[in-house]
C-alpha cells in the first residue's frame, strides 16, 4: 500500500513541476497515457511516461545504449542551460572570479547533486561552459545502469528540477546584470 501512495506521490509531483514550468505538453501526454479510464494511474506505462518526459524536456537528447556495460548514457541540453552558463560566466567576469569559484556554477552543481544523488545505479556530470564554441556544448549527462533498476519516475522528477533550476537562474541572472535587482534594504 506505502509503495502505491509514495508511486503516485511521485507522479503528481512529477506532473505539477512539469505544470509550473510551462511544459503543458508534457503533462496532457503524461495524463493520457498512463490515467485509466477509472482514473487510477497504470504504473507500467507511467515508466515509458516518465522516461519520454526525460528524453522531450531539453531541446537536445541524444541517449546510448551500451548493452555490454549494461548502462544507458543519456546527454541533455537545453538553450536555457546554455543561456546559464554564459550568464553565469558574464557574472563572473564582471566581479572578477573565475568558473571555479562562481557562486553560480557552484549552485547548480549543488542543485544536480540535491536532485540526481539518489541511487548508486544512477551517476550524472554537469559539464557548462562559460564561452561555449558550438551549439548545446554546455549539458548534462546521465548515466544509469539498468541492470540495478533506476526509479524513472525519480530521474525525471530531477531532470524537471533541473530544468526549472537553470530557468530561474537565468532570469535572476539576467536581472542582476541588467542592474535591475532591487538592492537588499
Amino acid at each position: 500500500m506505502w509503495d502505491y501512495f509514495r508511486q503516485a506521490i511521485h507522479f503528481l509531483y512529477l506532473l505539477k513541476m512539469l505544470n509550473d514550468i510551462g511544459k503543458f505538453q508534457l503533462v496532457e501526454y503524461m495524463k493520457s497515457c498512463t490515467i485509466t479510464d477509472n482514473g487510477e494511474i497504470d504504473y507500467d506505462i507511467s515508466y515509458e511516461a516518465a522516461q519520454t518526459v526525460i528524453d522531450c524536456l531539453f531541446e537536445y537528447c541524444d541517449v546510448k545504449y551500451y548493452e555490454n556495460k549494461g548502462l544507458d548514457l543519456i546527454v541533455l541540453s537545453d538553450q536555457v542551460v546554455v543561456s546559464f552558463y554564459l550568464l553565469a560566466g558574464a557574472y563572473g567576469k564582471r566581479s572578477g572570479i573565475g568558473d571555479d569559484a562562481n557562486p553560480y556554477i557552484l549552485d547548480a552543481e549543488h542543485e544536480a547533486k540535491k536532485w540526481l544523488d539518489f541511487s548508486y545505479s544512477l551517476s550524472w556530470n554537469l559539464v557548462g561552459h562559460t564561452e561555449p564554441r558550438r551549439p548545446f556544448h554546455s549539458r548534462l549527462a546521465l548515466c544509469t545502469y539498468y541492470d540495478e533498476g533506476v526509479d524513472i519516475i525519480g530521474l525525471a522528477i530531477g531532470v524537471t528540477a533541473m530544468y526549472r533550476f537553470f530557468s530561474q537562474k537565468c532570469t535572476e541572472l539576467r536581472e542582476l546584470l541588467s542592474g535591475t535587482e532591487v538592492a537588499a534594504a
